[in-house]
């Protein structure tokens, strides 16, 4: 991840679209208002509140106003709507997929960007994504962490809200998404 340095990292992440598209089971992903028939799907202010107290998660969801009845163009304190379709592999490896569509709202840190979900089922997901020098990171590959060094990582959290009898589906399928998005991010920074 050093090539080009933690300056292009962080704007890389900022390119939400692109970001979003190197998830391999994504097939599309576009910016929709937040006051569209789309965007109403996700309430920013109501999900933050529904994760109030998360590690990792900023004071602005403790702050902000959970009612339906507020405004989606109020409180969203530069959260942006995406529209997102996924090609999902059916469970238990059978073969074939699904398409799932949901709605996501990214906002900018300084070192990355955080991150809502709500889709389906009622599964709701608050996260984030940063980069990372390695000593405030991740451990090496070979299991020690890399103190000294000026490595740059990737680094990911995420808080998953969803039916238990799900959760092991969701979790599963996003990591393995997710990780593989990780190795692309990587190829794109180099």
């Amino acid at each position: 991840f050093n090539a080009l340095g933690l300056e292009t990292g962080i704007a890389l992440l900022h390119d939400h679209v692109n970001f979003v598209r190197l998830n391999p089971i994504v097939t599309d992903c576009h910016v929709v208002a937040a006051d569209s028939v789309e965007g109403r799907k996700l309430n920013v202010p109501k999900v933050l509140a529904e994760f109030a107290g998360t590690p990792g998660a900023l004071t602005s969801a403790s702050t902000t106003s959970p009612t339906d009845s507020e405004s989606y163009d109020t409180n969203l304190s530069g959260w942006i709507h995406y529209s997102v379709t996924d090609s999902l592999p059916y469970p238990f490896g059978l073969p074939g997929s699904t398409e799932l569509k949901y709605v996501i709202a990214l906002r900018n840190e300084p070192d990355g960007f955080e991150s809502l979900v709500a889709a389906v089922g009622g599964v709701m997901i608050h996260g984030g994504t940063k980069v990372v020098k390695a000593a405030e990171g991740r451990d090496g590959s070979d299991g020690y962490r890399e103190q000294g060094e000026k490595k740059l990582w990737l680094q990911e959290w995420a808080e998953i809200r969803c039916w238990v009898g799900t959760g092991w589906y969701v979790s599963k399928t996003m990591r393995e998404s997710h990780d593989e998005a990780h190795e692309r991010f990587r190829a794109w920074w180099e």
